[in-house]
């Protein structure tokens, strides 16, 4: 028997819808992201930096210290050796007569109108008798005896002083110069003084320049050419109003203080 086929019974291919996948996946493992880094102090660095800026600040510190330290040097004038000085006030009578009471010595301070001592002066009355008549001596201003006045028995005369004071208040300080020098030097000039016994130093202002004078009075020409005395006073009185005069100093004074002009100090006198 013959079997038939149908339509039906035919197979037809068929096809079928595959998904294909785009790409293949890549085997290799992947890297994680690099992680950010961030900047550290580097103290290091920053302290060398530091070290170097503070070398150099000192560097310019020193130099300028040193620099004003040298023209500091330059601006002193030596003034050598320098004298207190005072003003002699002279006790004197106009008349010659011995000394017969004696109140006050040497250092001793008197008040003007004290007392300080007494001489007989002997004068020819009428008809030629002599007469004796006793003379207080009083201080004729306010200041110190200098030095011991003449003795009990001793005799003054006009123009010889029973005894010498001095004004404690207007001492001054005194050195010589020579006369090249004097160009240097000018009113106000701040001067440094110094001397044993006292634990700070006297500060003085240059004032006036005068010719050297001898010591028989007379000036001599020579020495008021090439050496003059330079007169300063002190800028406070009570530094010196308790020293003695005669008493010697040193120091310097600096030559850029004070009004300085460009011809310096003018003789006097």
């Amino acid at each position: 028997m013959t079997t038939g086929t149908t339509a039906s019974d035919t197979l037809t291919p068929t096809t079928q819808d595959v998904a294909i996948d785009p790409e293949p996946a890549s085997t290799a493992t992947e890297s994680p992201p690099e992680p950010t880094r961030t900047k550290s102090w580097n103290w290091k660095k920053w302290r060398a930096r530091l070290v170097v800026v503070a070398m150099i600040a000192l560097a310019a510190t020193l130099g300028t210290q040193l620099a004003q330290s040298r023209s500091h040097t330059l601006a002193q004038y030596d003034l050598g050796t320098v004298t207190l000085t005072a003003e002699a006030i002279p006790v004197e009578f106009r008349q010659t007569g011995q000394v017969t009471a004696v109140y006050i010595h040497a250092q001793q301070h008197v008040a003007k109108g004290e007392r300080i001592g007494t001489i007989v002066v002997t004068s020819t009355g009428t008809g030629g008798k002599e007469r004796q008549e006793n003379v207080w001596l009083t201080a004729p201003a306010e200041g110190i005896i200098s030095a011991d006045p003449t003795p009990v028995g001793g005799i003054v005369q006009p123009g010889q002083p029973f005894a010498q004071m001095y004004d404690p208040n207007s001492l001054t300080l005194e050195t010589a110069v020579r006369n090249a020098d004097l160009s240097q030097l000018s009113p106000g000039m701040v001067a440094t003084l110094r001397t044993s016994g006292l634990d700070r130093p006297v500060i003085a202002l240059v004032q006036r320049v005068v010719p050297q004078v001898e010591p028989d009075g007379a000036s001599s020409p020579s020495s008021s050419t090439n050496r003059l005395v330079v007169v300063m006073v002190p800028k406070h009185a009570a530094d010196v109003s308790n020293l003695v005069p005669g008493l010697r100093f040193t120091g310097t004074v600096d030559t850029g203080s004070g009004s300085a002009t460009m011809d310096g100090l003018h003789v006097n006198g």
